[in-house]
């Protein structure tokens, strides 16, 4: 560490060190000056007024030239575009700082284009809780001329970046931030940083200040905490809002006046992905005090593995070591080492990476075209939409439905657009609440299961997706998740196919048991439909294959059909002479005079409805034709309904009760598929000799 300067001592802190008149008459002092005018547009000059003040008068709480040489240093290196600091109060951090910035940015390779263009080439926030402070920094950084770059935000620290982010002043992220503000504040708004996504690897590097002295446990621990540290933190909810005991009551009670005691929005949650690499330097309070601070840039996540070169220290001049840093952009070169375009993706992309399935071209056959991107961009968050909700996928079933629209000729393109990730059923944890989610009884942490309301670029073969309040319900103690997950889209659509056009009939209590046949009893939406009729109290006759017979029977269907060696029409005509059906769920949309003959097996207020067909033109032209075509022209004539499934928490609340009782279970596939096997289960559906759901455990990355 370099020699203090004696010349520049400043005086020593008193017992009130602060806000007691000084700041003001500091700039009084320093606009009375003789000088005054070799003073302005001159940044070194008025830190040297600065330094003469609290040398000669009173003691200023500033960063002084010592630990301003350190920042200064890195500014130079990382040359970022976007400075945050947290704590202006008389400005010398951001004239310092500013100045640093100014210069470096026009050292930059791309100065001169972003000076021709007319495009600021960087900015510097200084957010200042003090309105007083805030005037006397916006007083001196205009003495300093540098009120193009330094931009003062009077509030508090968390309420000024809200704003800046509201306003899209931080779109770029941030890259380099100093903390020097109220010390039980640094891991909340870092929390909050990272909540809003503007801590980026590859790019942020933040230097924080007094770590030591007057200590900072708290975000030293955060800095250095692993991601199992940080989940376990959010899983306990620590950390919620006020003050941390472990700091000193001088630190806490620092900002107290008139008995206000100031307080810590401890509501962001922080990303638990996001790890820092971190050095302790030595190096000189103003007042010739040593000391410790601290400049935790961000790094991977020992699990991401990168290959190249390994990042060196980054050493300064005048002390004994800074920080092991974070790649820099394009404009940064550290110690001879420049980080090549391949590594700098892979930082920036990590902090809202995710492992996830995603399919590259919307064609069939779709599993052709799939693969495992381990760096796959994460659903967007923050904000949450209204009555939504941010999920951690732990379990995904698999559904026709995920490769059927997007293979269809043509429109398949448009409706799943790629790069995608299929999947609409789930099983998991809430990860974050949307507005108002929190009234609905979800908390963070808690077990859910559900699906989405349709195909969509995130989709839930994934760790992360984004799903409605009413297709995320609460996952009743004692049902596996892989089995919850089962239910989504199957159940749900099994559940709305029967009990909206039965309950009329179920609740008359002197009527007979309501006769249904389910077509196709074997598959997802069948099983789960044998066993949903029978809770609701129905007589049920099924289809399947002659494997899949005992399994039917054994979930409760009354008769079985085998198509293997019974004609399907004749039987149900032949069952049609005694006794009517009251209610069709065709499950799979063959044979094709099925319907046209159900005139003959179902009743005059029956309904035939149908959830699964053939994707082919063909199949949707005659699907068409039995919605427009009378009896009279060749159609049928017992009303016909395409059933569309919509997700609702009431109803998979209903289902999962059944779970707990024991009358509904979900039927899984033997064969077994794990996370690297998602094509090859994705052929076993399309077979159509699934024995029940194939459910997917998604990874963990912890």
């Amino acid at each position: 560490m370099s020699d203090f300067d004696e010349s520049k001592k400043y005086t020593a802190k008193e017992e009130v060190y602060f806000d007691d008149g000084r700041e003001i008459e500091l700039l009084n002092t320093i606009y009375n000056r003789p000088d005054i005018d070799a003073l302005r547009n001159n940044p070194h000059a008025v830190l040297s007024a600065i330094d003469d003040y609290a040398h000669t008068t009173k003691y200023l709480m500033n960063v002084g030239p010592a630990k301003g040489r350190i920042v200064c240093d890195l500014i130079r290196d990382v040359r970022p575009r976007t400075m945050l600091e947290l704590g202006g109060y008389v400005g010398y951090s951001s004239i310092l700082f500013g100045d640093a910035m100014r210069k470096a940015s026009a050292a930059a390779p791309d100065a001169s284009a972003s000076a021709s263009a007319g495009g600021a080439t960087c900015r510097y926030y200084s957010l200042e809780r003090s309105p007083e402070f805030a005037a006397v920094v916006m007083a001196l950084v205009d003495l300093a001329g540098l009120s193009d770059i330094v931009k003062v935000v009077v509030g508090p620290s968390d309420a000024g970046i809200r704003r800046l982010h509201a306003e899209h002043k931080l779109d770029a992220g941030i890259d380099l931030m100093f903390l020097d503000h109220y010390k039980p504040g640094y891991v909340a708004d870092l929390k909050l940083c990272e909540d809003l996504r503007l801590i980026t690897p590859g790019r942020s590097v933040l230097a924080a200040d007094n770590v030591i002295e007057p200590g900072n446990p708290p975000y030293l621990e955060y800095v250095r905490a692993s991601i199992r540290e940080k989940k376990g933190w959010l899983e306990e909810r620590r950390d919620s809002g006020g003050v941390d005991e472990r700091f000193e009551k001088r630190t806490t009670h620092q900002y107290v006046k008139d008995g206000d005691l100031k307080t810590v929005d401890g509501s962001a949650l922080g990303d638990p992905k996001l790890v820092y690499e971190s050095r302790l330097v030595e190096s000189w309070e103003p007042t010739g005090v040593k000391l410790i601070f601290i400049a935790p840039p961000c790094r991977l996540v020992s699990e991401f593995k990168l290959g190249g070169p390994k990042i060196p220290d980054y050493k300064v001049n005048h002390s004994k070591s800074l920080v092991k840093t974070a790649l820099p952009n394009s404009r940064a070169t550290l110690n001879g080492f420049t980080a090549t375009a391949a590594l700098r993706k892979n930082f920036a992309s990590f902090l809202f990476a995710m492992n996830a399935w995603e399919y590259t071209t919307a064609k069939a056959p779709l599993e052709k075209y799939m693969r495992i991107v381990t760096n796959a961009q994460k659903p967007p968050s923050d904000p949450l939409p209204p009555n939504k909700n941010l999920i951690r996928v732990t379990h995904a079933a698999l559904n026709p439905v995920d490769y059927k629209l997007a293979e269809l000729p043509a429109i398949g393109g448009f409706i799943g657009k790629a790069p995608a990730t299929p999947g609409l059923d789930f099983a998991g944890r809430v990860e974050k609440l949307g507005p108002g989610q929190d009234k609905t009884g979800l908390q963070v942490g808690q077990k859910v299961f559900g699906r989405l309301e349709g195909p969509a670029k995130f989709g839930t073969l994934a760790q992360y997706t984004v799903v409605s309040a009413e297709g995320t319900a609460p996952l009743p103690d004692g049902i596996d998740p892989s089995h919850a997950a089962a239910v989504g889209t199957a159940g749900m659509t099994a559940y709305q196919c029967l009990q909206p056009f039965l309950k009329e009939r179920l609740a008359k209590t002197d009527a007979e048991k309501p006769r249904v046949f389910i077509n196709g009893g074997s598959g997802g939406t069948g099983t789960f439909g044998i066993q949903i009729a029978k809770a609701l109290g129905c007589h049920v006759t099924t289809t399947c294959s002659t494997a899949n017979v005992e399994l039917c029977r054994s979930l409760g269907a009354d008769e079985v059909i085998d198509y293997k060696s019974q004609d399907v029409v004749q039987t149900l005509t032949e069952k049609g002479q005694t006794q009517k059906f009251d209610h069709v769920v065709d499950n799979v949309g063959s044979p094709a005079e099925l319907y046209k003959a159900s005139d003959n097996f179902v009743s005059p207020q029956g309904k035939y409805t149908q959830v699964g067909a053939d994707m082919s033109l063909s199949a949707m032209g005659g699907m068409a034709g039995r919605f427009i075509r009378p009896g009279f022209l060749g159609g049928g004539k017992t009303p016909f309904q395409f059933v569309q499934c919509k997700s609702s928490r009431q109803d998979f609340t209903q289902i999962a009760q059944w779970m707990q009782e024991g009358k509904v279970k979900a039927i899984l596939e033997p064969e077994k598929f794990g996370w690297n096997d998602v094509p090859k289960a994705y052929e076993k559906v399309k077979s159509g000799r699934t024995k029940g759901k194939i459910v997917i455990e998604v990874p963990d990355d912890s």
